[in-house]
Formats: C-alpha cells, structure tokens, sequence
C-alpha cells in the first residue's frame, strides 16, 4: 500500500505567484481600456489566491492533502481533503510526470468528476516521491 502524505510547496507557491504576477503586468502594459485592465487583474489576483491556497499551500476546502492506494490491480485510490472529506477514486492513465513534476488524474467513482493532483519534489519525501515514480511506471504498462 502506498500512502501519500502531501505537505504543501513553497516553490509551487513563487512559481504560481510569479506566473499570476506575470499575467497581471501583460494587463496592465497592455492597450486595453483602464476598466478591462482593472477587472483582468482582478480576476487575475483571486484566481491566484485561489489555485496558491488549493495547489501550494494545501490549505482551501478542497485541497487533496492525502492520497493512499487501495487496490494497485484496479488504480483505486482514496483522497482527503484539507476538511478530512475522504472520496474513492480511480488513477487514469493520462497522468503526467516528468523530473520535477508529476500530476495526477483521478476519475471519481460512479460520477464524471475528475480530480487532478499537482505535486512537486519538495511536497514528498525523496524515497515516498521514488515509490510514486515507480508504482507509476508500473501502471502504464
């Protein structure tokens, strides 16, 4: 069984800070009208406040903090978000992972709901990342 406990990522949280902040200076140097450059931005600032608390900080409602495998024949799964909501799901195999990065799609069970799961190296310890990595390998094939 492989358990997941998931902490949150100060990279991911700069990187999505830096991405945001990005968008924001592209509003407002652009030639769009001031109240397009003001509602932009502000879309801009909730949707990072958002995606940093659910994605880097695990700390929104819905934020996935724990993921456990409960049947590796199958690629069943079971998440808990941060209000201890536990939810059986299924691992599809579109999920990606390169040297940095991994992200994981789940399907949620009887239901067309798809959950994604976004982790970077520092949101596991190295050897539980290596098992990841491996039970992932594993699957595809």
């Amino acid at each position: 069984m492989l358990y997941l406990p998931l902490r949150s990522s100060p990279r991911l949280a700069i990187l999505l800070g830096l991405i945001y902040l990005g968008a924001i200076l592209c509003l407002i140097l652009s030639a769009a009208p001031i109240g397009l450059k003001l509602a932009g931005s502000t879309i801009c600032l909730w949707s990072a406040w958002h995606n940093i608390r659910k994605y880097a900080l695990l700390s929104s409602a819905n934020a996935i903090v724990e993921c456990t495998v409960l049947d590796e024949k199958n690629n069943l799964w079971q998440l808990k978000n941060y209000q201890a909501r536990e939810q059986t799901v299924h691992l599809l195999g579109d999920s990606w992972r390169s040297r940095y990065m991994l992200i994981l799609n789940f399907q949620v069970k009887e239901q067309r709901k798809r959950i994604s799961v976004l982790l970077l190296n520092d949101m596991l310890p190295p050897e539980l990342l290596r098992r990841l990595r491996v039970y992932l390998a594993l699957s595809r094939t």
